[in-house]
């Protein structure tokens, strides 16, 4: 999670976590192990 983070921009990964789950309802973790990300396609 924190490499993710700081590849978006925030210094602080327990904050983007925070504004993660604001915006997606879940937590990074849970996101990834649940592969809710399939559903969003490949953004890389």
């Amino acid at each position: 999670v924190k490499e993710v983070a700081v590849l978006c921009g925030f210094e602080d990964a327990n904050y983007f976590s925070k504004v993660f789950r604001r915006c997606y309802g879940i937590n990074p973790t849970q996101f990834r192990t649940t592969g809710m990300y399939a559903s969003l396609g490949n953004y890389r």
